[in-house]
């Protein structure tokens, strides 16, 4: 799972849908260290994009919005037991928007 991740986030701003959807599946089941290996990945790659736009205040910005849309998201999916793939599918279009420049 850890490699289809990052294949995705390397495919940003446009990541396969398929990939997406298999994706999606794979979050789907209730194994806590599943979403918590998607939610260091995600944050290790926000991280990393705070710190490459730090010149730059509007795309900072940008990235801190995603980032706290997408753990607010997951701490609502954990909290209230959500639905994980459309979760999957909310993640990487915050993580779009974050990689438009």
């Amino acid at each position: 799972m850890r490699q289809r991740v990052l294949d995705l986030i390397g495919q940003l701003p446009e990541p396969d849908p398929r990939a997406l959807h298999a994706l999606g599946d794979t979050l789907g089941t209730s194994d806590p260290q599943i979403l918590e290996t998607f939610m260091d990945l995600v944050n290790g790659w926000l991280s990393a994009q705070l710190a490459a736009t730090a010149q730059s205040k509007p795309q900072m910005a940008r990235v801190a919005e995603s980032w706290e849309r997408v753990n607010r998201a997951a701490r609502d999916v954990e909290a209230y037991n959500l639905e994980r793939k459309p979760f999957a599918f909310a993640v990487f279009d915050a993580l779009a928007e974050a990689a438009r420049r």
